[in-house]
This record gives structure tokens, sequence and C-alpha cells, in this order.
């Protein structure tokens, strides 16, 4: 009896253990979305004192290219010095130490080492760990899978050197996603958007950030607009849209530009309408009862012929794509 009662016990304890652990985890996850919500994981404050020289001056990879940072040192190393699995780990870091003592002091060496085991232990960690993959594409449940990683490194490796390695590429990231959550907002209209995607820019990067980011190309710049502004677009008569879509275009391109576009877009309607006068006598020809299937393909390839030329085998090719794929 005693024995069945001390059963009895163990389960309500494990049981009482599971809703622990699993509300613990709800808690930390909803601290998370909470605070990616209302704050950066890399504000334009970043790198300001995180001036951490984690490599010497000069440092090169076994295959003699300088890496652009020490995050690149790092992960050229786990490639350059790859085993063959896991199990290889104490020989890989074996291999790396060799080569730290083959091109630094023995502090620098002992030092990176040291430094590295860390890092590589911690990705290892990161990648074996389910809580880590994102099971939903959309850049909302990324980004919060960006700040947790980025925690996770922070209490693995120290705060300051977390942000020193992977910080740059994690704020790239944060602001890619941030960004595209903006431009792809179904709620908002295009003047919010543009007013969100100041606001973003100013609060995370620095005004000389800024001005030294790549260009994009004008037709970059006219698809983000049109993008911006598609609930504005999706409202707007045929003509309205006609109107503000030529505006968009005058905004971003000269004279010769725009009428190389409006050609284009004058060939995608004539194919277009082609298409749709080409589908509604197909339809008619597969409807025909008195036709054999061979009389069928026949007419159908006659038409495609008459239809659409030179571009008749290319058009059949698509076709059967399609067939094939199932759709």
């Amino acid at each position: 009896m005693i024995f069945k009662k001390a059963i009895v016990i163990l389960g309500i304890g494990a049981a009482l253990a599971i809703i622990a652990n699993l509300t613990y985890q709800r808690f930390t996850q909803g601290r998370a979305k909470q605070y990616v919500e209302h704050q950066y994981i890399f504000d334009k404050t970043f790198p300001g004192s995180i001036a951490i020289a984690i490599l010497p001056a000069g440092t090169k990879l076994p295959d003699g290219t300088s890496p652009g940072s020490a995050l690149d040192f790092f992960r050229g190393l786990s490639t350059q010095f790859a085993g063959q699995s896991i199990r290889d780990l104490e020989t890989h870091f074996k291999r790396v130490g060799d080569y730290f003592n083959s091109i630094y002091g023995a502090a620098d060496a002992q030092r990176l080492l040291v430094l590295y085991r860390k890092y590589l232990q911690c990705e290892i960690e990161i990648d074996s760990n389910a809580k880590f993959r994102s099971q939903m594409p959309d850049p909302s449940n990324i980004l919060l899978l960006l700040y947790q990683i980025q925690t996770f490194r922070r209490d693995r490796l120290g705060a300051n050197i977390a942000d020193a390695l992977f910080g740059q590429e994690v704020k790239e990231r944060e602001y890619a996603l941030r960004r595209s959550l903006i431009i792809d907002a179904p709620n908002l209209y295009g003047k919010a958007k543009e007013e969100r995607l100041r606001q973003l820019k100013l609060a995370m990067w620095r005004p000389e950030d800024i001005s030294s980011m790549a260009g994009e190309t004008a037709y970059d710049r006219y698809q983000l607009k049109t993008r911006l502004y598609s609930k504005d677009l999706a409202e707007m008569s045929e003509e309205q849209r006609k109107r503000t879509q030529e505006e968009f275009r005058k905004e971003f391109f000269p004279k010769e530009a725009i009428e190389r576009l409006e050609e284009v877009d004058h060939q995608l309607e004539v194919e277009k309408e082609t298409l749709v006068r080409y589908r509604a006598a197909e339809r008619q020809i597969l409807a025909d009862g008195k036709l054999s299937s061979e009389e069928k393909n026949a007419k159908i390839k006659a038409l495609q012929d008459d239809y659409f030329g030179s571009e008749a085998e290319a058009f059949r090719r698509r076709e059967a794509i399609y067939v094939n794929s199932g759709k």
C-alpha cells in the first residue's frame, strides 16, 4: 500500500514538474515576445562601446584568406578544420589550437582557443535545440527566435563577447525583419508605412550608417513604393489606380524609362487578352462532344499556333509542366 502511494506521489510530482516547466516556457516566451514588440535587440547605439578587439591584427585563415570579422574567422576555422562527426570535436579543437600556436604568441593562442571552444559549443547547442528552430516562416516569429538565440549566446559567452561576435549580423537581420513587417502590414496605408520605415531607420542606425547604406536602383524604389501603397491601390478605381501608378513612376524614372515601362504594360495587357480569348476558344473545343480526343488535340494545337505563333511551342511546354505538376 505504501509502495502504491509512493508511485502516486511520484506521478503527481512528475506531472507538476511538467506543468511548471510548460508554465515557465510560456512565461519566458511571453517576456521575449513583449521585448521584441517594444524594444530592439540592437538599436543605433550599437556598436557604441562594444569595441572588443577579439583577433590580433593581421590574422589569416589557414587557406591564407583574411577574415572580414572574428565571426568570419571562427566560421572559417570550423569549416577548414571540420571533422567527420561531432565525436571528432576534441580532435578538431586540438587542430585549431595547434594552428593558433603556430600564428600567435602563447597568451593570445590560449585566450582564443578558450573563446573558440565556447563559441562552437554554443552554436552546436543552438543548432541541436528544437526550441531555436522556426516552426513558422513569418518575420515576427523569426524575430522572436533571433532575440532568444542572441539572449542564449549572451548567457553562454557573456554579453560583450556575444554582441561583439554576432551583433552586426543580428542587427542587420533584425532590421530586415522589422522592415518587412512594416512593408507587408495588411492594415496600414502607404503614408503610415513610409513614416514607420523612417522611424525604424532612425531608431536602428546612426546618420553616418544611413548615408553609407548601399543604394537601391530606381526600379527597386518604385517596386517598394507600390508594395507600401498596396492597400491604397486595392481600394482605388481602375482609373485612379492607373493615375497613381503614373505618379509613382514620375517620382523615380525619367521620361524615356516611363515610356519603356508603358510599352511593357501594353505588351502584358495584349498577352493577357490573348490568353483570355484562347482559353474561351479552348473550352469550346473541349466541350464539343462530336469530336474525338485526337481531333480535339489537333484542333487545340492548331489554335495554339494561331494565337501564339512563334511562341506556341514554349506555351505548350508551360502547359505540359502545369499539367504534370498536378495543379
